[in-house]
């Protein structure tokens, strides 16, 4: 089940249980905002989530089909990650928002990307460098920690004040306070951080790009890969963009 059918079932059910938003809220240990845009269609949650909500409305959410193959589950995977992609490529690149800041900041991503796994030697000769972790200890160390321990502002100060993310179950996100906005339902629905580990990290005067590997729990262990660039600007590196997915 999809949004918005996702949301209307859980507004359905939760109206015949003669529960607020609120208390459904409370009952799953997750924030009112992440309620409410779950049943607005806003969002796509993750599948503890939604297994999390449906087993407080006493509805058995993953038992109302027959299982699928492992075909139609590849099928099915394959599917929304193309229209997830799609989605996102249409947002970044629709000029009608007169969002040109974006297109800057999609070009150098690309351009990044082409250099981190293709290797085109006219981009490395352009003075990106290839650099290991050790060596990058003045890219921000504390994501992990200040996470964990609910610092989301300290986590904003990590980010341009219009940066871009592109979360695994959320639509592209601008601006810095709406990213600390997204952190913080994480940090209310009960994940945690494991580890956010850079496997390579290309590296110029002023502009970086990490692609590492995350980890994570709630209720369950989870892990992805993550894509970040960084700018240098004062002194400071900042994030610019960033982009997740999950294994």
């Amino acid at each position: 089940m999809k949004q918005p059918d996702l949301g209307k079932k859980i507004l359905e059910l939760r109206l015949a249980k003669g529960l607020t938003q609120s208390e459904l809220a409370d009952e799953c240990n997750v924030s009112l905002r992440t309620v409410q845009r779950i049943e607005a269609a806003e969002v796509m949650p993750r599948s503890y989530t939604i297994k999390l909500i449906f087993d407080n409305l006493d509805f058995d959410f993953f038992n109302t089909d027959k299982a699928p193959t492992k075909s139609e589950t590849l099928k099915e995977t394959t599917q929304n990650r193309l229209a997830s992609f799609s989605e996102k490529f249409d947002n970044t690149f629709n000029l009608k928002t007169k969002e040109m800041k974006a297109i800057v900041y999609v070009t150098v991503l690309c351009l990044a990307l082409a250099a981190l796994f293709f290797g085109i030697a006219e981009f490395r000769n352009s003075g990106i460098n290839r650099v290991d972790q050790a060596s990058s200890s003045d890219i921000n160390p504390n994501f992990v920690r200040w996470f964990n321990a609910g610092q989301m502002d300290s986590l904003g100060s990590v980010y341009l004040p219009d940066a871009y993310i592109m979360p695994i179950d959320h639509e592209r996100i601008k601006g810095r306070q709406d990213i600390i906005n997204y952190y913080q339902d994480l940090y209310d629905m009960g994940f945690r951080l494991t580890s956010n580990i850079p496997e390579e990290i290309l590296k110029s005067d002023s502009i970086a790009v990490e692609r590492g590997v995350w980890t994570g729990f709630n209720n369950g262990e989870f892990s992805g890969n993550y894509l970040t660039q960084w700018r240098l600007v004062q002194g400071h590196w900042y994030i610019e963009n960033s982009m997740s997915s999950a294994n």
